[in-house]
C-alpha cells in the first residue's frame, strides 16, 4: 500500500492518539490536584492509576508520532508494566505504585493503593511491544498484540455495560477502570491503523469485495450486537419480560440484522462483479486496440525502412559530390582489414590507401615513407585507435598529392569499424611551406635587428664617451666665466648655457646607464637606506623646477618612522629624481605633485602622483621602453628623450624592485616604485626585462 493510501489511516491514528493523550493528561491533572472526578469518572468507580496514565500518555505520543524520538517511548512503558506484574505475582511492593503521589481514592473493590490492574499491565505491555515491533518493519506481531489489547478493553467495557463484574475485575484488588478500558480500545485501534498492510488500513481504504463487506459487518459486530444485548438486559431488569423471552428477542434481532447485512453485502458484491465484468470488457477492447496499433506500428516501421533506403542512396549521391573521399574499413576477429564501403574516387585520393591497408595485390607503388606510414596506420586500425596522418599518394592521373587521413573507430558486435576520411591538402601544404619560408625571413630580420641594436648601443656608448670630455670642458669654462663678475645679460646667458650643459650631461649619463645595463657592466651597491630622507632629498632637488612651473609639490606621507629599503642610495635618488621630475614636467601650472610612502608586505612602496596631462591607454605598455615618448607629450611638444623612465625601470629591476604606471581617474598619472625591505639574497636582477641582460652585484 502506497503512502498516499495510508493518509486516512494515519490521520485516524493521530486523532485517536490525541484523544488518548488528552484523557491521560486530564487524569494526571486529577492526581496532582486530587480531583476525584477526573480520576474515577463517576463516584464509586475504580480510578485510573497515575502509572497507568503515564504509560497511556507515552504510548499515545509514540503512536501519534507527536514528538521527535517517539519510537523509544514504549521502552519505559515495558519496564514499568513488567515491574507491576512482578509485584502482582510475588505479592511484594517495589515502591513504584505511589512513588509520585499518594492514592487518595478509597473506593470499594479497588486495586491496591496506586497499583494498576493485572489486566491493564498486560494490555499496556502488549501495546508497547507492538509499537516496538512495528518500527522494525514487522507486520504480524504488532497486529496480534494490538488485537489482544483491543479484546481486553472491549470485554472490560462490556462488563461495565452489562454489570458483569467478573469481566472487569479479574482477581481481587485488580479492577480495570472504565475509562482505562475505553482508552485501551482507542489506543489499540490507533496502533492497528499505523500498521501498513494491516487490517484497519485495509478496511478503511480497500476497494476489493472483502473490504467492502468488512466495512459493513465490523460496525454491526462491535456496536450493533452489544447494543442489542444491552437492550435485552435493560428490558429484563425493568420487568418487561423474563429471561427466555429476552433471549428470543435477542435471537430475533440478531437474525434480522444478519439477514439485512447478507442482502446488502450481496448487492454490493453484485455491483463489484458488474464493475469487474465492465473492466474486463474495457481490457479486451484495449488489448484489441493495442494489437491494431502494433500492426500499424509495424507497417510504419517498414515504411521508415524504405525511406531510410532512399535516404541512404541520396546520401551516397551527396557524398559523391564532395571533394573529400570516405570509406568504412572493417576489421574481423582475425585482424584482417576489409573495405566495407567507399565513395567514388576518380582522382585516386583514397584508392591507393585502401589497396595498401587491405593488402590488395594490384595496388599502386608508394614511396618508402608513405609505405611505412600506411603500415603504422594498419596497426592503428587493428588496435582500434584513431587515425590522423598526412602522406603523399600517387593519384589516378599520375600526380602525387598530399592526403590527410583521419578516422575514429567504433565497434558493432565482434567486428571493429573505422570511418576513414581523405582530404587533398596540397594547397595547405604549399601555404605551410610558404609560411616556413616567411618565418625564416622573419628570423633573419630579427637577427639583423638585434645586430643593429647592438651596433646602436655601441654607438651610443661611444657617442656618450666622446661627448663627456667636451661637456666637462664647457662646464669648467662656464664656471670660470661665472667668477669674472659678468654683466646681468652675460650672467643670464651663462645660466642658460649652464642649464643646457646640465641637460646634455644628464642625457649622456642616461645613455651611459642604458649602455652599461645592456652590456651587464653596471653594478649596484645595496645597503639599508632611510626612505624618508631619500624622498625629501629628491623633492628638494626638483623643488626649484616645480616653483618655476607653478606646480605644487608636497611630500604627503613618509611612512612609519625609521622605514628603510635595501637598495643603492645613489640609484634610489636617481630613480626618484626621474619620477618626480617627469611628474613636474608634465603637470601644467596650478597642478599638484604628491609623494607618499607605504608598506606592501616585505616591500617599500613609494608613490608619485600628479594631476598632469597623463597618457593614453595604448601608451601604458610602452612607457618604460627606451626612447619611447607618449602621444600626449609629443602632441604637447614637451621636451624629453624617452630615456628617464627606461633607466628607472632598469635600475629598479637591478635592485630586486619594480616600477609601474597607472592612469588616475580625472587625469594625471600614478607611478609606484617598490623596493625590498630586506636583502633579497639573490643575484642582481636583469638591468631591465626589456634590455635582456644581467647585472652583477658588487
Amino acid at each position: 500500500m502506497t503512502d498516499a493510501a495510508l493518509d486516512r489511516p494515519a490521520r485516524l491514528s493521530r486523532v485517536l492518539a490525541l484523544v488518548v493523550a488528552a484523557i491521560a493528561v486530564s487524569v494526571l491533572v486529577g492526581w496532582v490536584l486530587q480531583v476525584e472526578v477526573l480520576v474515577t469518572v463517576l463516584p464509586g468507580l475504580t480510578s485510573m492509576k497515575l502509572n497507568t496514565a503515564l504509560c497511556l500518555l507515552a504510548l499515545a505520543v509514540s503512536t501519534g508520532r507527536l514528538v521527535p524520538g517517539h519510537r523509544w517511548l514504549p521502552v519505559p512503558v515495558v519496564v514499568l508494566t513488567l515491574a507491576t506484574l512482578a509485584e502482582h505475582v510475588s505479592g511484594a511492593s517495589l515502591g513504584i505504585d505511589e512513588l509520585l503521589v499518594d492514592d487518595f481514592t478509597h473506593t470499594a473493590g479497588a486495586n491496591l493503593p496506586g497499583r494498576m490492574a493485572i489486566t491493564t499491565a498486560i494490555a499496556l505491555t502488549a501495546l508497547a511491544v507492538a509499537l516496538l515491533s512495528q518500527d522494525r518493519g514487522r507486520v504480524r506481531t504488532p497486529q496480534v498484540l494490538s488485537a489482544l489489547t483491543f479484546v481486553v478493553g472491549f470485554v472490560t467495557v462490556l462488563g461495565y455495560a452489562y454489570g458483569v463484574s467478573s469481566l472487569y475485575a479479574v482477581v481481587a484488588y485488580s479492577t480495570v477502570a472504565p475509562h482505562t478500558a475505553v482508552v485501551l480500545v482507542l489506543l489499540a485501534v490507533a496502533v492497528l491503523a499505523r500498521q501498513p498492510g494491516g487490517y484497519v488500513p485495509w478496511l478503511l481504504e480497500g476497494r476489493d469485495p472483502g473490504a467492502v463487506v468488512g466495512r459493513m459487518l465490523v460496525p454491526i459486530a462491535l456496536v450493533g450486537l452489544p447494543l442489542l444485548g444491552s437492550l435485552r438486559l435493560a428490558g429484563e431488569r425493568a420487568g418487561w419480560y423474563d429471561g427466555v423471552f429476552g433471549l428470543a428477542l435477542m435471537v430475533l434481532g440478531s437474525a434480522t440484522v444478519s439477514v439485512a447485512l447478507a442482502l446488502v453485502a450481496g448487492r454490493r458484491l453484485q455491483a463489484v462483479d458488474v464493475a469487474r465484468q465492465a473492466a474486463q470488457v474495457e481490457l479486451e477492447t484495449l488489448v484489441e486496440s493495442l494489437r491494431e496499433g502494433r500492426d500499424e506500428a509495424w507497417e510504419r516501421a517498414e515504411q521508415t525502412a524504405r525511406e531510410l533506403g532512399h535516404e541512404r542512396a541520396r546520401f551516397s549521391r551527396s557524398i559523391g559530390q564532395l571533394d573529400d573521399q570516405f570509406c568504412t574499413l572493417r576489421v574481423d576477429v582475425r585482424g584482417r582489414i576489409w573495405c566495407h564501403f567507399a565513395t567514388p574516387d576518380p582522382v585516386g585520393l583514397l584508392s591507393p590507401v585502401v589497396a595498401r591497408l587491405t593488402g590488395a595485390p594490384d595496388g599502386p607503388d608508394l614511396d618508402p615513407v608513405s609505405t611505412r606510414t600506411l603500415d603504422v596506420v594498419a596497426a592503428q586500425v587493428r588496435a582500434g585507435r584513431a587515425v590522423n596522418v598526412e602522406l603523399q599518394v600517387p593519384g589516378a592521373d599520375g600526380l602525387v598529392r598530399w592526403v590527410w587521413l583521419r578516422g575514429t573507430p567504433r565497434r558493432e558486435g565482434e567486428d571493429l569499424y573505422l570511418d576513414l576520411v581523405a582530404t587533398n591538402v596540397d594547397e595547405r601544404r604549399a601555404l605551410t611551406d610558404k609560411l616556413e619560408d616567411a618565418l625564416d625571413v622573419a628570423r633573419r630580420q630579427r637577427d639583423e635587428l638585434e645586430q643593429v641594436n647592438r651596433l646602436k648601443d655601441e654607438f651610443v656608448a661611444m657617442a656618450g664617451h666622446e661627448l663627456r670630455g667636451p661637456l666637462a670642458v664647457i662646464s669648467g669654462n662656464l664656471e670660470l666665466l661665472g667668477l669674472t663678475a659678468p654683466s646681468p645679460d652675460q650672467a643670464r646667458s651663462l645660466e642658460t648655457m649652464r642649464r643646457r650643459v646640465e641637460g646634455m650631461q644628464a642625457l649622456v649619463d642616461d645613455l651611459f646607464d642604458l649602455a652599461r645595463l645592456r652590456s651587464g657592466r653596471v653594478s649596484v651597491e645595496l645597503a639599508e637606506v632611510g626612505i624618508a630622507a631619500a624622498v625629501h632629498d629628491a623633492a628638494a632637488e626638483v623643488e626649484p623646477a616645480a616653483r618655476a612651473g607653478e606646480v605644487y609639490l608636497e611630500v604627503a606621507d613618509t611612512g612609519p618612522s625609521g622605514l628603510t629599503a635595501y637598495c643603492d642610495p645613489r640609484r634610489l635618488h636617481q630613480m626618484l629624481a626621474n619620477l618626480v621630475g617627469n611628474a613636474v614636467k608634465y603637470t601644467p601650472p596650478g597642478g599638484r605633485v604628491r609623494l607618499a610612502v607605504g608598506e606592501a608586505g616585505d616591500r617599500v612602496q613609494i608613490e608619485v602622483l600628479d594631476t598632469g596631462i597623463g597618457v593614453a591607454e595604448a601608451d601604458l605598455p610602452h612607457l618604460f621602453e627606451k626612447f619611447y615618448r607618449a602621444s600626449s607629450a609629443r602632441e604637447g611638444q614637451l621636451p624629453g628623450t624617452g630615456l628617464g623612465l627606461a633607466v628607472t625601470h632598469a635600475l629598479a629591476e637591478a635592485q630586486g624592485g619594480s616600477v609601474r604606471a597607472e592612469r588616475r581617474e580625472g587625469g594625471g598619472m600614478r607611478f609606484v616604485l617598490e623596493l625590498p625591505r630586506l636583502d633579497p639574497d639573490v643575484p642582481a636582477a636583469a638591468a631591465a626585462a626589456a634590455l635582456g641582460t644581467s647585472v652583477p652585484r658588487p
